[in-house]
């Protein structure tokens, strides 16, 4: 091993710990790390900028639910918060359809299905502004959030990406993904919910020196992570990375602000509301989606026992006990061993936490709902793998699996490629044959994950070039 490529500038070895200024040093390299630092910042402006420009006239369909959940609790209307359609993931309550007709849209919106908590705290944005106000705030959320995950995975695990030529890539490979594109033109919010876990777990990586003491960091890390459970549920599981680390007091404030968010909904909303939000969550957890924007293990493994026509419904299909058993328990388990894995590690080994980012992995593909437009989270694995294959550690053949994995990512996400032969929208008698490619692109990337982290330990042999 080369000891001065390990100590070359931008290399992880070479990376300050958290807490100490990226510009700190004097001299030439002090002065190109700042310059670097503010070229790279002003390229994620220019990213959000550019972004938010070229989805400003999207639909923003599935913002309706919240929209509307707002301004039904605010005017009184609380008992049509959950009307959810037992067959169908659509909304037929006359008093919705009403309400949204009114408002000038033609289409049946999708139904409420979070906490009402949410609804209540969008209470004052929409009762005094219009759909398309919220949707483009949330738009910006979005990018902003998307920015400050490409500048987290740099700063903390792909070290090489602050320069601003890597982050340019990173930017470009983001954009070019179908699953980014057709979140913004949605609304979607889940990559403000992922940045806000991804924060939660960074606060308290013990990978790398605390920025301040620990119970100042396990208190945001865990109000974080609570609120991302109570919007999404699914980052509750990170809860069980958080036991297998031994990370005591990041999980002890998160179960103590996920009670107190719970006690705040039935102060808030009361305990009727509260209780129809329950059974709405255990009407969706007992259900699966085959259609081809569902990319779970559990549409993956269901699909093929329906018709090929159910590629474009959504309706709402029993999930097997079983699958939802092993869907559970294999969510479980992977961030158990995610956990375990960064527990194990030594940061001057592997400074790279393999194992957070195998446990955000598995908690979005194993999860019976996985929608298409979750997978620009991969850029997350992706990056980490790209940092990776510049390492002097990786040998050669490591080095182009890694590379094979990331173009098959961007091939793969660049489109998705839900149907063999024409899009899924134009189907006309063509037969459809669900693919399901972000399925098989969260696998690799978990996979990879392992295959990084048995490689990064210490003694580890190195593969031969």
């Amino acid at each position: 091993m080369n000891p001065e490529a390990l100590n070359a500038p931008g290399t992880a070895e070479n990376s300050p710990p958290a807490g100490t200024s990226i510009t700190s040093g004097e001299g030439p390299r002090g002065q190109t790390r700042g310059r670097n630092l503010f070229l790279t910042v002003l390229l994620l402006l220019g990213f959000i900028c550019i972004c938010s420009y070229l989805s400003w006239n999207s639909g923003f369909s599935d913002l309706a639910p919240e929209y509307l959940a707002a301004r039904f609790l605010a005017t009184g209307r609380a008992d049509h918060l959950y009307v959810l359609d037992p067959g169908q993931f659509n909304v037929t309550d006359p008093v919705w359809l009403s309400e949204w007709h009114r408002l000038g849209y033609a289409y049946s919106p999708a139904p409420f299905v979070q906490t009402p908590l949410l609804a209540w705290a969008l209470e004052p944005v929409c009762t005094r502004h219009s759909y398309l106000w919220l949707a483009h705030v949330v738009t910006v959320l979005s990018l902003v959030a998307s920015a400050a995950i490409l500048w987290m995975i740099a700063s903390r695990w792909a070290p090489r990406f602050l320069a601003p030529g890597p982050m340019l890539l990173a930017c470009i490979l983001l954009a070019s993904w179908d699953p980014f594109r057709y979140s913004l033109k949605l609304g979607q919010t889940h990559i403000v919910v992922a940045c806000m876990a991804l924060a939660a777990l960074l606060l308290v990586d013990a990978n790398y020196a605390p920025i301040r003491p620990a119970w100042r960091n396990a208190l945001p890390a865990g109000l974080l992570l609570s609120i991302a459970t109570v919007i999404k549920i699914t980052p509750g599981f990170l809860l069980l990375y958080w036991l297998a680390r031994r990370q005591w007091r990041a999980a002890s404030c998160f179960v103590a602000c996920l009670l107190m968010l719970w006690g705040a909904t039935l102060l808030l909303v009361g305990h009727p509301v509260t209780r129809e939000f329950v059974q709405t969550v255990r009407t969706i957890s007992n259900t699966v989606f085959v259609s081809y924007n569902n990319q779970s293990l559990a549409a993956w493994w269901m699909g093929p026992h329906y018709p090929q026509e159910e590629l474009l419904r959504w309706r709402m299909l029993p999930l097997p006990v079983w699958l939802k058993q092993l869907s559970t328990g294999l969510m479980a388990a992977a961030c158990l061993i995610g956990g375990f894995m960064d527990f194990r590690s030594k940061p001057s080994c592997n400074p790279t936490s393999y194992g957070a980012a195998l446990a955000i992995a598995a908690s979005t593909v194993f999860a019976p709902l996985s929608w298409s437009h979750y997978g620009a989270l991969l850029v997350i694995p992706c990056l980490i793998m790209a940092d990776s294959a510049f390492s002097p550690k990786i040998s050669t053949r490591l080095r182009l699996w890694l590379a094979a994995v990331i173009v098959v990512v961007e091939v793969l996400n660049v489109r998705v490629w839900a149907a063999l032969g024409p899009h899924p929208f134009h189907i006309g008698g063509f037969t459809p044959r669900i693919v399901r490619t972000q399925f098989y692109c969260w696998i690799l990337a978990i996979v990879m994950m392992g295959v990084l982290y048995l490689h990064s330990r210490p003694g580890a042999s190195k593969l031969d070039s």
